[in-house]
């Protein structure tokens, strides 16, 4: 049995916090470090993390509460944690999301069984609101059979179909890609991703629904308009230098051609103009399908 280290993010996650823990102190796998990292919460986070880690801390192998030095963003908070994780691998989870009883198993289960480019798993999401369950968000596994370049040429295709709160990630290979960008203060998911690929470490698909997916009006993918202006941002700087490092030719023309209008938009550029350069895309991508 190897140490897995849970690291816990949040910020101003009062409301739901309590769940998270509580589904990671539930966990079937007993070896677990436990950190909670908290991004300058303005609520009383911290305090009912700390409350809650003090009466529940006998569970676990460690625990730890860190916090950013200043309200920094998801990627930051993430990193944060890097420096402080001991486990052989690590799961990450929002203060707002929670684990089924058997999802540190599940992962484990797998990791001990993985060749050695083997480096990320995911898996499943039950997304919730408070009216209750939605729809299971099902990944076809076929996408994550192949090797790296493959999946690369699939979430070129498909956008970004592998949701952050599924991420099971070597501790190793964190620290060798540098953790998360930064550059991206909202998103932690597709750049990192998109990073390990690059490097030709492989992602597998654990084809159960292990995370439990909280969705909200004041999530910051739902109230935060910088959270799209990350994704844009990321895809831009990521998909394109993949799209030609797999000579996919008429897809790195997309990429571009997206990137440019909405620069073109906001410099106040003709309509009719971006019209014509959206029409030598649609072009384009109609080919593929011929």
């Amino acid at each position: 049995m190897f140490v897995v280290t849970v690291v816990v993010i949040t910020y101003n996650s009062s409301k739901y916090v309590i769940d998270t823990l509580n589904s990671v102190f539930r966990q079937t796998y007993h070896g677990i470090q436990l950190i909670i990292s908290d991004d300058c919460s303005t609520d009383d986070t911290p305090a009912i993390c700390q409350q809650w880690m003090e009466s529940h801390s006998c569970r676990f192998i460690s625990t730890k509460m860190i916090s950013t030095p200043v309200n920094s963003g998801i990627a930051a908070n993430y990193n944060n944690a890097i420096k402080h994780i001991e486990g052989r691998w690590t799961k990450y989870i929002a203060g707002d999301d929670y684990m089924t009883d058997d999802c540190i198993e599940q992962f484990v289960t797998h990791a001990q069984k993985a060749d050695e480019n083997e480096k990320m798993f995911i898996c499943g999401t039950m997304p919730f609101t408070k009216e209750g369950f939605l729809p299971k968000r099902i990944l076809p596994k076929a996408y994550f059979e192949g090797n790296a370049r493959q999946l690369e040429k699939i979430i070129l295709k498909k956008g970004t179909i592998i949701e952050g709160p599924t991420m099971f990630i070597e501790t190793a290979t964190l620290r060798l890609l540098g953790g998360f960008d930064e550059k991206y203060p909202f998103i932690e998911d597709y750049p990192f991703y998109m990073k390990l690929l690059a490097h030709n470490f492989v992602i597998r698909l654990i084809d159960k629904h292990l995370i439990y997916y909280r969705e909200y009006p004041e999530s910051v993918s739902r109230s935060n308009v910088n959270f799209t202006n990350s994704i844009f941002d990321a895809i831009d700087d990521y998909a394109l230098p993949a799209a030609k490092r797999n000579r996919m030719y008429i897809w790195e023309w997309h990429y571009y051609v997206e990137k440019k209008i909405r620069q073109w938009t906001k410099e106040g550029i003709p309509s009719l103009f971006l019209y014509l350069i959206r029409a030598t895309d649609i072009i384009a991508y109609k080919s593929l399908f011929k």
